[in-house]
């Protein structure tokens, strides 16, 4: 036992004495196993712990550079926004494929490739698939609330341009003030949408605040405070309509003043293009009374003419 242990022993510090001279080695000659070979720079009979050591540097060094590869071109092939069902198998297996024969890894023991090579991959592709498969659920997230968005706007756009006769046709109106239609009318197909988002498993949280941002939009591009209105209407769950909850308060308090400082900013151009249009206008009547002797001619030109142009 004891001489067992002396050479177990040995043997350790020559492992670890020919895995520092491989280290030193592959970091000095940077070329793979194979090209170090073929170059003579690992010659035949080399102790078996170096190249088992260079083995390992090289291989695990060819994982890194593929994780940088695949990252780079998952994102340069845009696979993120692929629909097609087992776009990312695809593109990995032939990623995976392509970096093995540009490394001739095929010149490898499939143990070395296996331990030092394959099993570095098995995680790569694991960060990578779980980045895929979160980054498709935001896509398609991001892509459905744009989606319940613009549907949005349809309704208030669609709402706002029927006729009081048009919407009877497809809302019962028995029972509502006609001041109050339109915006029941509107509000009750946003609801309508609302609940069918949340239903598909849309936050609802998300659905409200979407709401509650494409009302406020339409209504300031509309300079339409009237389109607030739509807030006394939906409801926000248990807590009753939107309009009850402070957040939304504050939103039409904000948005109604937007409405107010966009509709004077518009007047106080207006009043500035009067006022230059009042103080160019006998220049203007003067190039225009020059110009219409130049084109008839002043011995040519009749009362008639002075009296049309005046």
């Amino acid at each position: 036992p004891a001489l067992r242990q002396y050479e177990q022993a040995g043997e350790q510090v020559e492992q670890v004495e020919q895995g520092d001279l491989a280290t030193e080695a592959f970091h000095k000659n940077k070329q793979s196993f194979v090209e170090a070979v073929n170059k003579g720079l690992i010659p035949e009979g080399a102790n078996p712990y170096f190249v088992k050591k260079y083995l390992e540097l090289d291989l695990k060094n060819k994982a890194v550079k593929f994780k940088d590869k695949i990252f780079h071109e998952y994102a340069e092939q845009g696979v993120q926004n692929r629909t097609d069902q087992g776009a990312f198998e695809a593109f990995y297996n032939k990623t995976l494929e392509d970096f093995k024969a540009d490394q001739n890894l095929t010149g490898y023991n499939i143990v070395d490739l296996d331990s030092y090579f394959l099993n570095e991959v098995a995680n790569i592709r694991s960060n990578l698939e779980q980045q895929h498969i979160q980054g498709r659920i935001t896509l398609i997230e991001n892509e459905t609330k744009k989606t319940f968005k613009q549907n949005g706007f349809n309704i208030i756009n669609d709402g706002r341009t029927k006729t009081l006769d048009e919407i009877k046709l497809e809302f019962d109106t028995s029972e509502i003030r006609p001041s109050e239609i339109k915006a029941s009318f509107m509000a009750s197909n946003l609801q309508e949408l609302a609940d069918g988002a949340i239903a598909s498993g849309l936050n609802k949280d998300d659905v409200n605040a979407i709401i509650t941002d494409l009302v406020k939009q339409a209504a300031v591009e509309a300079e339409d405070p009237d389109i607030l209105k739509l807030f006394d209407y939906i409801e926000q769950g248990k807590g009753g309509v939107m309009s009850k909850t402070s957040a939304v308060r504050e939103v039409i308090s904000k948005t109604k003043e937007e409405i107010i400082a966009k509709q004077a900013t518009r007047i106080r151009q207006y009043q500035l293009d009067q006022t230059y249009l009042e103080g160019r206008k006998h220049e203007i009547l003067n190039d225009g009374f020059l110009n219409l002797i130049s084109e008839h001619g002043i011995e040519k030109l009749t009362t008639n003419d002075i009296d049309a142009y005046l």
